[in-house]
């Protein structure tokens, strides 16, 4: 409530008390520890700027919590590659493109696919193919079942294709 009400030296109490949750947290994530550092501040700035919407009554780890796992969510999606979705476009299905015109256009489509998927699909996908992390260490991250990754891989790969597919269709034609 002190640091609600203004207090720079509570909130830092709360940073001081949260700061290695919060970066175990993003680290589990991204598996990077100058990136989950470097989410931690950024969630402890977006939290200092939304105290006002912080609810007393409720825990403030809990609303914490949530924003450093929507940050890390964030920049999860930032870190799309183009060219490391075209090498991995759908477990080595079709597209091996040369020109670096067509690697972009093609990493642009895919990223266009990806962001249409549930979120629940993106997240694993992204950690599986991205941050090259096995199920079992996915499931252990995101604190479900094993079968349940298996599943949301199986069904975000067949959803992507669908959807890359879709885009590609939609392309005009080539001049040449």
């Amino acid at each position: 409530k002190t640091a609600q009400a203004g207090s720079p030296d509570a909130f830092a109490a709360l940073v001081v008390m949260h700061r290695q949750k919060i970066i175990r947290l993003a680290y589990r994530l991204t598996n990077d520890k100058q990136e989950a550092e470097d989410i931690a501040q950024e969630a402890f700035c977006r939290a200092y700027a939304a105290l006002n919407t912080f609810v007393p009554e409720r825990p403030f780890y809990v609303w914490l919590f949530t924003i450093a796992r929507n940050t890390s969510m964030t920049e999860l999606r930032k870190r799309t590659s183009a060219s490391r979705v075209v090498q991995k476009y759908i477990d080595g299905g079709a597209c091996e493109p040369q020109e670096p015109a067509v690697v972009e256009e093609t990493g642009a489509e895919l990223r266009r696919a990806l962001s249409t998927l549930p979120e629940v699909y993106q997240v694993v996908l992204k950690l599986h193919y991205f941050r090259d992390l096995p199920y079992r260490e996915i499931a252990e991250r995101l604190s479900i079942p094993l079968g349940t990754v298996k599943t949301r891989i199986s069904r975000a790969k067949r959803i992507l294709r669908i959807e890359y597919e879709n885009l590609v269709s939609r392309r005009p034609p080539a001049l040449g």
